[in-house]
């Protein structure tokens, strides 16, 4: 099952963790269109009060965290109301705040319920399952940033836990496993741990972020290698080297926005090659915000503050470059998330601009999605490639269709 999660920390909208990618298939380009929106402020069915997060079922279904009315809600693809559950409170299917959701292989959607410091479970309709966590610092207890949430294939639970200094892994019904990490600077101890990815092998990679490195574990928390610390040189990182992401192979890319560049290692740490320094020549940077990788290993990463985005090779040979300041069509205000569609189309997340602006794999300019956006929470992909947005100030959901031509 194909589902994105997107981990989103906002202080002044900062897409920390916009990343979402499909696999690539180069046959064409489309445009899209608005399909059908749904939403208004309120409490009833089908109205919000903050809709923060998203997630698909195997079926299609969205879910969709409805924070500041501490309930979920589930409709069809479609956006017509199936049901909702919770009310504000601490009890078994109650909710404070929820953010976060995710839907494992069966169908079950786990909340990440913020205020309550605790993960919930539930069947797809909403029936209560079980629940783990209370806020503390102990085995199954978390503190309130503890939202960076993975799984790996076999439906096990890890959780990041920020301010905790840890990582906890649960099995699939809440049962703890165990937990790794405190505060502090030797080996498999954390400063801040921003977030986490699983490699196809079940290893944890995790963003070490005041200690300015990467620390890998087995699934089980058992310490492999770390590589990292604080500076410009080869695999040195600043305070903001938490873009991470993997290749096919494996490969971790680091994004470091203060250093202005890419840092590409082994999955064993290994340093293989870096590019980019500040300025706004080919290959230069100025804060890169976020990259992703496509199935032949081409890197795409946004170039905020220069307003374009750059290609390269796997091994940062540059291929491209597209945008420049401004909002006519193949320009940016201030492109922060990139993904792409099956066919390998590339969609930049515009904040300045309110807009999706969409292009070819190579750059060409296809569409600009505008829409008189508020301010963008949570962008999803379904398997059909079509684009559902929470907007949070206007407490609607928004769909996008491909034009068929």
């Amino acid at each position: 099952m194909n589902f994105l999660i997107f981990l989103i920390f906002f202080t002044s909208f900062s897409f920390s963790s916009l990343i979402f990618s499909l696999n690539f298939s180069f046959a064409s380009v489309s445009e899209y269109q608005l399909k059908i929106r749904w939403g208004t402020t309120g409490t009833e069915n089908g109205q919000f009060m903050v809709p923060h997060s998203m997630a698909f079922d195997p079926a299609g279904n969205i879910y969709v965290t409805d924070m500041n009315n501490h309930r979920i809600q589930k409709f069809t693809s479609d956006g017509e109301f199936i049901t909702k559950w919770g009310t504000k409170g601490n009890g078994d299917g109650e909710f404070s705040s929820p953010e976060g959701l995710d839907v494992d292989s069966h169908g079950n959607v786990y909340v990440a319920d913020t205020g309550n410091s605790r993960i919930q479970k539930f069947t797809s309709d909403g029936e209560f399952i079980t629940k783990w966590g209370t806020k503390g610092n102990g085995d199954g207890e978390f503190s309130s940033h503890a939202h960076g949430v993975a799984k790996d294939s076999f439906d096990y639970i890890y959780i990041t836990d920020r301010f905790n200094h840890n990582i906890q892994k649960f099995t699939s019904d809440g049962e703890f496993i165990t937990k790794w990490g405190t505060k502090g600077n030797g080996t498999g101890e954390f400063n801040e741990p921003h977030s986490s990815i699983i490699d196809r092998y079940g290893n944890v990679f995790v963003s070490d972020m005041n200690n300015h490195r990467i620390q890998k574990f087995t699934s089980d928390g058992e310490f492999i290698t770390k590589w990292g610390t604080e500076g410009n040189g080869d695999g040195e990182f600043s305070s903001h080297a938490h873009g991470v992401t993997k290749d096919s192979f494996d490969n971790i890319y680091i994004t470091d926005r203060f250093n202005h560049n890419i840092q590409k290692f082994t999955s064993d740490g290994e340093f293989i090659t870096k590019w980019g320094t500040e300025g706004n020549g080919d290959g230069q940077f100025n804060e890169p915000h976020s990259s992703i990788v496509d199935r032949f290993g081409n890197v795409f990463v946004s170039d905020m503050n220069n307003h374009r985005i750059q290609k390269f090779t796997s091994d940062g040979e540059f291929i491209t470059k597209w945008g420049t300041e401004g909002n006519g069509d193949g320009q940016f205000g201030l492109p922060l998330g990139i993904g792409s569609d099956s066919k390998g189309n590339i969609f930049i997340i515009d904040q300045a601009t309110s807009s999706i602006p969409q292009f070819s794999n190579e750059g060409q300019f296809i569409n600009n999605i505008i829409f008189n956006f508020g301010k963008l929470e949570d962008i999803e992909i379904d398997s059909n490639d079509a684009i559902y947005v929470t907007d949070r100030n206007k407490n609607e959901i928004l769909k996008f269709s491909k034009i068929i031509k």
